[in-house]
């Protein structure tokens, strides 16, 4: 499994924490406001968490996303 940037990861656990806190996941439009990104960025993001095998989701269905694993973000530590 491929690491994730420091976005990358802050969207997860976006993600993650949405899905704790509602009890299903967020729209495209939900990240984009929460994370301050276009649609369209908040679709990349979402694509590039499931090619890393991060997230999975349910083509063209709304609140479909789910954590599959954990995936440590590629920073290093000061």
């Amino acid at each position: 499994m491929k690491e994730l940037t420091e976005k990358q990861r802050e969207v997860l656990d976006f993600i993650a924490a949405f899905i704790a806190q509602k009890g299903y996941s967020p729209t495209l439009s939900e990240i984009a406001e929460e994370k301050k990104l276009t649609v369209k960025a908040a679709h990349d993001y979402v694509s590039v968490l499931k090619k890393k095998g991060a997230i999975s989701t349910v083509q063209n269905r709304a609140r479909t996303i789910r954590i599959v694993s954990e995936i440590e973000a590629t920073h290093e530590s000061a």
